[in-house]
């Protein structure tokens, strides 16, 4: 199949039908109802784009992905080997300097809680994050691994801005490729007066 304008669909609108399968996909072949192709893939649109600013202050751990237009939900039996999910998001600070906590998780799993910003001076800055996770082995007993970093702006007004922060141990985690997976990112301040505002992130599928 070409890809063409007409391919392209919208965040987490259907290409072909087929009960487990509700993002958006482009193959060389229709998939069967689990979304099983007969060829690789040659482009999977976003399944969800943000479209709501979402803000958090206070130290419950809380989702920063906001609510939008898809899913953030993947169809059993999607991920394969080698299938991957990216996470981009747009954001920024408020001027207090304070630690917070990045976690990235699937179906209820945690891939890493990572300290971010720990002893950090900076003022009033955006932000992007890149986070993304890859199955590793798929079905009842699959195994999938994931990754960030964060880039913090700079108008060299404090030591620490410009500066990325990352993962030093990728997670690992034991899921099960066959049943429905929820996809999340929640951030959780170390204490209150610093406030953390996503406005833009989008998650897509890779295969």
């Amino acid at each position: 199949m070409a890809i063409t304008h007409a391919t392209i669909k919208a965040p987490g609108q259907r290409l072909f039908a087929g009960a487990d399968w509700n993002i958006a996909h482009v193959g060389t072949a229709a998939p069967d109802t689990h979304g099983n192709e007969a060829h690789s893939p040659l482009f999977v649109c976003p399944c969800y784009v943000q479209t709501s600013t979402t803000s958090l202050t206070g130290t419950t751990e809380t989702s920063i992905l906001g609510t939008g237009v898809g899913s953030l939900q993947l169809p059993k039996n999607l991920l394969k080997a080698g299938t991957s999910v990216k996470i981009k998001i747009f954001g920024y600070l408020t001027a207090a300097a304070m630690a917070g906590t990045l976690r990235l998780k699937f179906q209820g799993q945690t891939f890493f809680a990572q300290l971010i910003l720990s002893g950090a001076t900076y003022t009033a800055q955006g932000f992007e994050i890149d986070l993304m996770f890859t199955c590793r082995k798929a079905g009842a007993a699959g195994t999938a691994i994931g990754s960030m970093n964060m880039k913090l702006g700079s108008d060299l007004g404090a030591a620490n801005e410009g500066v990325v922060f990352g993962t030093t141990s990728p997670g690992t985690i034991s899921n099960s490729t066959t049943a429905v997976g929820n996809i999340d990112v929640t951030w959780q301040w170390a204490g209150t007066g610093n406030t953390i505002i996503t406005i833009l992130s989008e998650v897509e599928v890779i295969n």
